[in-house]
């Protein structure tokens, strides 16, 4: 009983100052120390928020969608969760670049392609740059390098092929520096990542247009090989199709308005002034 007890004892003792060495040693991250990492309060989460309050908000909402495709597949859950939330932390090195940061103004209408994907691109490298001078662990970083793969800057790919003709494009200027996610919370990032994004295109898409559009994701990236080294199975991908349709959707419910009155019949009722937004029949905050 003594010798258990002093066991335990050293263990509570000694763990927690040599949790962080021998995380570095054997290159493992464990769930204590993700759990560190998940809390919003952290500076550089508080500096996204700041910089680019919208590529935060995004990646909030990655997070607890990509934690819910990795559990439905026995995955690790809160390792998505916390690399979707630094996935982009990249992007506060130029937030003007990102079409959700942009208020108005497009620098991209001003460049040549080429120069557009290259300033898209760099959000990875530079990433990655901050989160390790940030001492972040490495499923972190690999979060961030991964999430793109190596597929291509589509978008501005095509622009350039419309304006020069695909013979005279370099293919490889317009890919992201990968590698492919090398684990199943990376290429879940990935697929949310780009599904999050891309259904905000659709303007008001209902539940079957979501589903064939995340299919698409899903079908494209197949066919670049972006899952041959992250061992998920057809079965795996289905599974986290039908989380990030239902993850999607969910965050693209209504509001109840309010129907439209005077002002002045309202005042004359309640004897107060009514809120602005009842008045011209705007949504319930």
């Amino acid at each position: 009983l003594l010798l258990l007890l002093l066991n335990g004892g050293f263990c509570m003792v000694a763990v927690p100052g040599l949790l962080s060495p021998l995380e570095r040693l054997f290159n493992l991250t464990t769930d204590i120390t993700l759990l560190e990492y998940s809390d919003l309060n952290n500076p550089l989460l508080g500096e996204l928020a700041v910089k680019a309050p919208a590529t935060y908000a995004h990646s909030l909402m990655l997070g607890q969608i990509a934690e819910a495709a990795a559990d439905a597949i026995g995955a690790n859950g809160l390792l998505a969760r916390v690399c979707a939330y630094y996935h982009d932390i990249g992007k506060t090195a130029n937030i003007s670049d990102f079409a959700e940061n942009q208020s108005g103004f497009n620098i991209h209408d001003t460049l040549p392609p080429a120069v557009s994907a290259a300033r898209i691109r760099s959000h990875v490298l530079q990433g990655a740059e901050i989160a390790r001078r940030s001492h972040l662990p490495q499923a972190i970083v690999d979060g961030i390098l991964e999430h793109h793969g190596t597929m291509r800057v589509g978008y501005f790919y095509q622009q350039a092929v419309e304006r020069e003709g695909a013979d005279r494009v370099n293919e490889a200027d317009f890919r992201y520096p990968g590698p492919r996610p090398q684990r199943p919370e990376t290429a879940i990032l990935m697929i949310c990542d780009a599904s999050e994004s891309g259904v905000r295109s659709l303007g008001s898409p209902g539940e079957e247009e979501v589903r064939n559009f995340v299919r698409k994701i899903l079908d494209i990236r197949g066919q670049e090989g972006q899952f041959d080294d992250c061992n998920l199975t057809l079965k795996h991908l289905n599974t986290i199709a039908d989380v990030v349709v239902r993850g999607i959707m969910s965050t693209m419910h209504t509001r109840v308005r309010y129907p439209s009155m005077s002002l002045a019949g309202e005042k004359e009722k309640t004897g107060a002034p009514l809120d602005a937004p009842a008045a011209t029949g705007g949504s319930i905050r």
